[in-house]
């Protein structure tokens, strides 16, 4: 008899790892005394041996689809959803995901290491400023030639940048410190062919190599008495520092939220280490993704921002760190401050008729019995502070250990 259903139990041993490790056992007993049972009924029938094993190798089949059901039932969405490590995997998740895409975040390692120039420090762009919203415009071809003839404090040249050709005067390796190998990448666009500026182009691009021990502010001033006679203002600026201010403006966004959120969470020191770790991971991964876009943009000639650089992108930044922000205090509030699992099963209680003996609110509980959290509903004015309420021990058999109520 075993050799007629050997096969069968064979089959519902390998269906028993698709079920539930806890209920795994208790589930193969069932379906092999199902077997035994099918066995012995239909032997007694009078049916073959044959047509007995190929009966009950067709109902043992079905081990596999109830296996399943039974994961299916006891695997809980929302425990998994509330538990805290979701909170801390799915920032890391995506962190993983960018890391892939942007070739290990290429953009912000470019920008912490700086520009593959000698001495990148002292690489500048100059601008002529209009003094309006901060935004500057391109000097003509005769403001350069005049620069180039009278400043003492910096060398400079011309260069334009037409899609993927750059024009630029002779000195330009020169000023650069290097001759670049194409293709590079300049003010954020790709270069992969370099030829000669014509000196009689109306505006350029002014690329500058300070003399040391030269400031920039020495030049600027050296520069606008050049430019004088036509009252022109000068505006200076870092070359390695203007590529370098999305990463400057995320990490400052990043740090800044991070001291908000701080201030305003409240409880034990395990759960502003909770809060801690959950809000960095979310708003690293919201900075690096908002760097390695910024870093994508092309930087004008001038080195100032155009609309989008200025506003659009630092005010997207803005709002999702907000936002970011929001959702954490708002997470935090809504978890167990002992096993930081989100609260479940809502109650409401109270009655709107007598605000005064019984006021209306919510009541959640914790999924592993830790306590309660009533959370007043605003009457009148405000609504009072949510109160929590820790259970005692003989509260604990109302809980499964995993989470729930029974």
């Amino acid at each position: 008899m075993s050799l007629d259903v050997s096969l069968c139990r064979c089959t519902i041993r390998v269906a028993s790892w698709l079920a539930p490790a806890d209920l795994r056992t208790e589930w193969s007993e069932q379906w092999n005394a199902e077997i035994w049972h099918g066995y012995a009924s239909l032997k007694g029938r009078g049916a073959s041996r044959a047509e007995a094993r190929h009966k009950l190798l067709r109902f043992s089949v079905g081990a596999f689809s109830d296996a399943v059901d039974l994961r299916r039932s006891v695997f809980n969405l929302r425990a998994g959803l509330g538990h805290p490590a979701f909170c801390l995997a799915l920032p890391l998740v995506l962190l993983a995901i960018l890391f892939a895409a942007t070739h290990g975040f290429r953009n912000c390692r470019e920008m912490i290491a700086g520009l593959p120039y000698p001495l990148p420090q002292q690489l500048m762009l100059v601008s002529q400023s209009v003094r309006v919203l901060g935004f500057e415009a391109p000097p003509s071809a005769a403001d350069l030639l005049a620069w180039q003839r009278q400043s003492s404090r910096a060398s400079l040249a011309g260069f334009v940048v037409q899609g993927r050709v750059l024009r630029v005067t002779p000195n330009f390796n020169d000023v650069l410190g290097v001759a670049p190998r194409t293709p590079f990448r300049l003010l954020g666009q790709t270069i992969e062919t370099i030829k000669p500026l014509d000196r009689k182009r109306g505006r350029v691009g002014v690329l500058a190599r300070l003399k040391s021990p030269a400031f920039p502010a020495e030049v600027e001033a050296e520069l606008v008495q050049v430019s004088s006679p036509r009252g022109s203002a000068v505006a200076v600026k870092s070359l390695q520092g203007r590529l370098r201010e999305p990463l400057v403006f995320s990490a400052v966004v990043w740090a800044l939220t991070l001291v908000v959120g701080m201030a305003l969470v409240r409880g034990r020191w395990r759960g502003a280490l909770f809060f801690f770790a959950k809000t960095t991971l979310a708003q690293g991964a919201l900075a690096a993704a908002w760097t390695e876009l910024a870093a994508r943009l092309t930087t004008p000639p001038t080195g100032g921002s155009s609309v989008t650089g200025a506003f659009l992108l630092p005010g997207l930044l803005l709002m999702g760190a907000a936002l970011a922000l929001r959702w954490s205090l708002y997470d935090q509030k809504g978890r167990c401050p002992v096993c930081f699992q989100l609260l479940a099963m809502p109650v409401r209680i109270g009655s709107r008729s007598s605000i005064i003996l019984d006021r209306p609110g919510v009541e959640v509980l914790c999924p592993r019995g830790h306590g309660s959290l009533l959370i007043p509903e605003p009457v009148v004015h405000a609504a009072e502070p949510a109160a929590w309420t820790v259970f005692n021990e003989s509260w604990k058999d109302c809980f499964t250990p995993g989470g729930g109520s029974r």
